[in-house]
């Protein structure tokens, strides 16, 4: 049998369909009491699913003093379900705002996370308590819903930050709805140190305090120094310098030389393009060959996740070092690199700065470039090659 998504809400009905509801109801009420008198636990889960989709499909029509008599039906059979009925209910219970308290706690502290789950997640009716007992006690496999949650106070948050895997913590950092309290967030910066996806959510919560922010950006950038002196050891061009040098270009707004109209047609181009087929270098270049600007800066915006303004800032700065970065970070090639330096007119263009870039190019790694461009962006609470996938 399956469950039914629910009808679309609508005024209480009086009258025979209400009556006729409610005799059904009752006639479930008896059969139940003669399946569990029996101990027949094949027809307990028939009647329980059957249960489930009058629910759903017709809770919202049932007299306010019927919940109290569904909740107890629900606990009644509930209790003496296999785990897969358990999660049916839980599924189909979970968006409800009237489904009934008694069954939503039950299952929501279910020891079975995929029965908990759907509600701990969803369910606007699960209690604070219940909720701050599961943040407090539960494992990964109950968190992880929980720290999905549409809002948590930092009753629930905090004991999920200190107690919670890093897949955890990293879902919680993302959760702009959840709410820390001031310990919490000193939990989640000093478990953001040792991660950098952790790190990187944290840093762009927009709720994250300066003290914690300005901690965790100092981190950032001595990794990505520290990264770039390793690999490309220029004394002339240290990686500090290289640092600077980017988060200067994304933070001047003066930078975007590339008109707002043609920008938004290049939108709806790429976009029709990335639903055909998978974005790739060979596009970029061709567009870049074809002197179409717009459309390469917005189809390297869609590769990097980095907002198209930035990508203009950085495609369009006094210096090559920050496109040619950011070339780098995406996996392509030195000949896609200086054909960008070249048609954005660049101080790249000379031939000295050139075989400079390439040096730059040719020493660092994709994933150390990734970094740089990372912490440049986290400085403008912006991502960019995020390290996580939605």
């Amino acid at each position: 049998m399956h469950f039914w998504p629910p009808e679309p809400a609508r005024p209480p009905e009086q009258g025979r369909d209400g009556e006729d509801d409610v005799r059904e109801l009752m006639a479930l009420s008896r059969d139940i009491e003669a399946v569990v008198a029996a101990g027949d636990f094949a027809k307990q889960h028939v009647i329980l699913e059957q249960i489930t989709q009058l629910f759903v499909t017709k809770g919202r029509r049932l007299p306010a003093d019927q919940e109290e008599l569904f909740d107890g039906l629900f606990l009644a059979l509930t209790r003496a379900a296999g785990g897969d009925v358990r999660h049916r209910v839980a599924e189909a219970l979970c968006t409800f705002r009237k489904a009934p308290r008694g069954i939503v706690a039950l299952l929501a502290a279910d020891a079975a996370a995929e029965v908990a789950a759907p509600l701990l997640e969803h369910s606007p009716k699960v209690p604070e308590d219940l909720l701050v007992r599961v943040a407090r006690t539960m494992g990964d496999e109950h968190l992880l819903p929980l720290s999905r949650r549409a809002a948590l106070t930092p009753a629930v948050a905090d004991p999920i930050a200190a107690r919670g895997g890093d897949p955890v913590v990293l879902s919680l950092a993302r959760n702009d709805g959840a709410a820390l309290s001031d310990g919490g967030f000193a939990t989640l910066a000093a478990r953001a140190q040792p991660s950098e996806p952790i790190h990187a959510a944290a840093c762009l919560r927009p709720d994250l305090p300066d003290a914690h922010f300005t901690k965790l950006l100092a981190l950032g950038f001595t990794r990505a120094c520290d990264a770039l002196d390793d690999e490309f050891g220029d004394p002339a061009l240290p990686g500090r310098a290289i640092v600077a040098d980017i988060a200067r270009t994304l933070a001047d707004s003066s930078l975007e030389r590339v008109k707002r109209h043609n920008i938004k047609t290049s939108i709806l181009f790429v976009d029709a393009q990335v639903t055909a087929r998978e974005l790739t270098e060979a596009d970029i270049g061709r567009w870049l060959s074809r002197r179409l600007i717009e459309d390469a800066v917005v189809g390297l915006a869609y590769l990097s996740r980095l907002p198209t303004r930035y990508v203009v800032r950085l495609c369009c700065a006094p210096t090559l070092i920050p496109a040619t970065l950011f070339i780098k970070a995406l996996g392509f090639s030195w000949p896609t690199a200086k054909a960008l330096l070249r048609l954005m007119g660049s101080d790249g263009d000379k031939l000295d700065e050139l075989r400079r870039g390439f040096a730059l190019f040719d020493a660092i790694s994709p994933e150390t470039a990734r970094r740089t461009i990372r912490h440049a962006a986290m400085a403008q609470k912006v991502v960019a090659f995020p390290l996580w996938t939605d």
